[in-house]
């Protein structure tokens, strides 16, 4: 390997390094590891070495031997999760090749194919040449690190894969032609052909920095009305518990007054049985209060009872959320809060008074949080691919259940539908409990 290339690999394994400073370990990593995952870094060495780089079979392999190895060393390195790793390894692999390709293009190309005169020792050209281009390496990787949210950490979707793919196949487009270009034409189209190159590859890149940032905004606009919406719930719980214990201190006080009112009344029995329904209905209320071990789960219920008691809805809650504490409050409001919205919405479409109730259970059992939210259901339920469709056509609706699934899966968890014959609909959820959170708790009959 000539001793300018193997500077040159040493640079770009630091700078791999310097580009993901801002992402946030996911644990502490000793000085040593940390040293032997620099190495597997300095395991692209080979690609510095083969000879070409226009060719289309030689960019391909250049590309997905770096990707690999930015993959692996995130894994290792930043405990970041597969599908992220190989995100944000494409993510420095197009980092890098912005500036490469900019260093290709026909009036830059001379600094990278050491075609200058800088002196008259060709060494100290090649010295000087090569520290413009690492120069502007430090500044191109630098700016997009920077722009780029690697604070605001979100699971790698579909989406987002298939965005950096899109610009991963534009990218090798015109690495594969710039050498091309910049070899064929004629000098009067150099900064024509120079131009256009560049200005695509910063289009390229900022699209997909600027889409980042989007849905980075997108996400913490999200955060703050559910962290809105949790300490809503929290005010409510409290006041709830607040006005219960007024409200059961007022009825100790009145329970001597009822009772010697019922003992005026024993011969009466007709009126000693409506005087008795009297003080068991003022005593009702008081039932749609839960202690679940959560306080915002214990106000998010107690709103949704006393919605679904005006609704005439009957709502029987059956709770122990004591191994939830690993759940964020963000997460238990999308689970709980979209899943009983659907149910009351469902039950009000059912004619019957009689049919209209909702039975939600969740307890820990045999190591996982198990959630079930049971409702009847009038009409056909329509499927596709195995995923429930609902039956009304604003566009939006049904977006609960796909948010119950995408926030459970970020726990590893599973999320199912299923619907029997007597037309009851189940909504099932369970989510591994961490081993330090997990007790053997069973589920409320």
């Amino acid at each position: 390997m000539k001793w300018l290339e193997m500077y040159r690999c040493v640079f770009d394994a630091f700078m791999v390094v310097w580009f993901f400073r801002p992402l946030k370990e996911e644990a502490d990593c000793p000085p040593p590891r940390r040293t032997l995952y620099f190495v597997l870094l300095l395991c692209t060495a080979p690609i510095y070495v083969i000879p070409g780089g226009g060719e289309t079979a030689v960019a391909l392999f250049r590309f997905g031997f770096r990707t690999a190895s930015y993959t692996l060393w995130l894994r290792l390195r930043k405990g970041t999760g597969p599908r992220e790793s190989l995100y944000y390894g494409a993510l420095c692999w197009i980092a890098f090749t912005t500036q490469n390709n900019i260093f290709m293009t026909p009036e830059l190309s001379f600094l990278r194919w050491n075609q200058v005169s800088w002196s008259a020792v060709p060494a100290l050209n090649q010295m000087v040449s090569a520290a413009v281009e690492l120069l502007a390496e430090f500044l191109i990787l630098s700016f997009i690190s920077r722009a780029f949210p690697f604070r605001d950490r979100r699971p790698a979707d579909r989406f987002r894969l298939a965005a950096a793919g899109v610009v991963v196949v534009c990218e090798l487009y015109v690495k594969t032609t710039l050498k091309t270009i910049s070899e064929a034409m004629p000098d009067t189209y150099m900064r024509e052909l120079t131009m256009y190159p560049i200005l695509l590859q910063i289009l390229l890149t900022a699209s997909l920095v600027l889409l980042e940032r989007h849905l980075s905004a997108q996400a913490r606009r999200e955060q703050e009305r559910l962290d809105e919406i949790a300490v809503r719930y929290r005010y409510e719980s409290t006041m709830a518990k607040a006005q219960a214990d007024t409200d059961l201190r007022q009825l100790h006080h009145d329970m001597k007054n009822h009772l010697l009112g019922m003992l005026q009344l024993v011969g009466e029995n007709q009126k000693l049985e409506r005087y008795i329904g009297q003080l068991l209905q003022g005593t009702k209320e008081f039932e749609i209060l839960t202690d679940t071990g959560s306080p915002l789960l214990d106000g998010l219920l107690a709103e949704k009872v006393r919605r679904a008691n005006q609704d005439g809805v009957d709502l029987t809650v059956n709770v122990d959320f004591r191994q939830g504490g690993f759940l964020n409050d963000m997460d238990l409001c999308v689970i709980f809060g979209n899943a009983l919205d659907n149910a009351i919405e469902a039950s009000l479409k059912v004619e019957d008074q009689e049919k209209r109730s909702i039975l939600v259970k969740c307890g820990a059992q045999a190591g996982s949080l198990i959630l079930s939210v049971i409702n009847y259901y009038e009409g056909d339920l329509k499927r596709e691919g195995g995923a429930l469709l609902s039956s009304k056509s604003e566009p939006g609706h049904g977006i609960g259940l796909s948010s119950i699934r995408h926030t459970v899966e970020k726990y590893e968890g599973v999320m199912t539908t299923a619907a029997d014959s007597c037309h009851n609909f189940v909504l099932s959820v369970l989510i591994p409990i961490p081993d330090e959170n997990t007790t053997q708790l069973e589920v409320g009959d």
